[in-house]
């Protein structure tokens, strides 16, 4: 049986995650179930990070190849801002360099650095 993370009840909170970097964030309901439910438990949060510029086809993670696909990931991750505990700052990613794919599954990011 499905249930969804909203639903369920954190029998402990996560007093210990402060930072969380979420890659491939597109803004599906998927996305916004998964930090709704670590927004309410992470209680010692203070920084958020979406980086819209992957998203997830057919199972593997992808760079997108339209500029308007990271828009609207961006547009609805910058969203969130409303929803956030005080004190946690979102930051959403937008310039990369390179990616590179390694094996199936996983890619290499490498940052802008500005």
């Amino acid at each position: 049986m499905y249930r969804k993370l909203t639903e369920l009840v954190a029998k402990e909170q996560h007093g210990c995650l402060k930072v969380i970097e979420f890659i491939g964030f597109v803004g599906c309901s998927a996305d916004r179930e998964l930090l709704q439910y670590l927004l309410k438990t992470a209680i010692s949060l203070k920084k958020l990070t979406l980086d819209t510029s992957f998203g997830y086809f057919n199972g593997k993670l992808r760079q997108w190849d339209n500029p308007k696909h990271t828009q609207a990931a961006r547009s609805r991750g910058k969203q969130l801002e409303t929803t956030l505990p005080p004190g946690v700052e979102l930051v959403v990613l937008e310039d990369f360099v390179k990616s590179i794919s390694l094996k199936e599954g996983f890619i290499l990011v490498i940052k802008n650095a500005s």
